[in-house]
């Protein structure tokens, strides 16, 4: 009743609010302190795996749409080879496609003349037309670049630095110009072994 003169509050309504609290010994307050914590601690832990949960949720919902995507990519590609569309257009589309699915790479798709043994333009989307252009015509040789080089040797072949590579120095002002400073080139073999072109990026 003092206390509730002192703080100003009507006597009545606070001796009824009083009366609501628990009275709980002191002797059984350390055992519910405890009860309370491990509970507060489940609690806490339970928030956590959710949250967690949440994340990997989101994380595979994210890697299925990703996938799907890469999925009806790759179904076009192959309706397109199915309606018999001409190949400059479909190795367009497989272009497109690879640097939709890695931004940070240019793809270019070259096609080999058996005859002449010279590489020629088959897809490069993100690349200038003149440096496409510069390229095209250029006979295989083992050093020659990383596309004539894979195409001569029917082999993988890096440039991991173009700037320094042996086999890029005749090209070297071409790569600035395309604004490209390393080349993956893996030839295209067909099922007897004969060199169609190449695929780099």
């Amino acid at each position: 009743m003092a206390q509730a003169q002192q703080a100003g509050f009507d006597q009545a309504d606070y001796m009824a609010a009083v009366a609501e609290l628990p009275i709980i010994k002191e002797a059984a307050l350390p055992a519910l302190l405890e009860l309370v914590s491990a509970l507060a601690q489940q609690i806490a832990g339970l928030c956590k795996a959710n949250n967690t949960n949440r994340l990997i949720i989101s994380s595979v919902e994210q890697q299925v749409q990703e996938r799907t995507l890469e999925l009806q990519r790759q179904n076009n590609i192959l309706s397109m080879i199915s309606r018999d569309e001409p190949l400059a257009d479909i190795l367009q589309a497989l272009a497109l496609m690879l640097e939709t699915e890695h931004p940070e790479v240019l793809c270019s798709i070259l096609l080999l003349d058996a005859a002449t043994q010279t590489l020629h333009a088959g897809a490069a989307p993100s690349l200038p037309e003149a440096y496409s252009q510069a390229l095209d015509g250029v006979a295989i040789g083992p050093t020659v670049g990383s596309c004539g080089a894979a195409a001569y040797t029917a082999q993988v072949c890096y440039a991991e630095d173009i700037l320094t590579h042996p086999n890029w120095q005749p090209y070297v002002h071409l790569a600035q110009m395309a604004g490209v400073r390393a080349c993956w080139s893996k030839p295209i073999i067909n099922s007897h072994g004969k060199v169609l072109g190449t695929f780099a990026l």
